[in-house]
């Protein structure tokens, strides 16, 4: 949840050059996460926003659910599988990470907590 006296929803909707990066920096996880939405957002921007060392799994997993080329394919060899489970809903997953994937237990465990249906 976006603290109250942090950006409005249409502030980062509308965000662009320098306050677009600001927010990109923001030191409140749910600010990052919610700029991926931003329709400037940048390729790089969106690198660093997937980077696991300075990024938490919230903003990680945020940029996954993206419809953008090439994401899924970052997002399929992320180190948490919740991130790796939401690239297996990606367009563009290619086929041997699919494979890769869905055979991968802990994003089995992480699709199964996902959808509320725990085996």
């Amino acid at each position: 949840m976006i603290e109250a006296d942090g950006p409005t929803d249409e502030e980062i909707a509308n965000a662009t050059g320098d306050a677009l990066q600001s927010l990109v920096n923001h030191p409140d996880p749910d600010v990052r996460a919610s700029v991926t939405a931003c329709p400037a957002i940048t390729d790089d921007q969106l690198s660093s926003l997937l980077d696991p060392t300075t990024q938490p799994v919230t903003v990680r997993w945020a940029v996954a659910l993206l419809p953008y080329p090439g994401i899924s394919a970052v997002t399929a060899q992320d180190p948490h599988p919740v991130v790796r489970a939401a690239a297996l809903s990606a367009w563009d997953l290619d086929d041997g990470l699919r494979t890769m994937l869905e055979a991968d237990e802990k994003v089995a465990h992480a699709c199964s907590a996902l959808s509320g249906t725990m085996r």
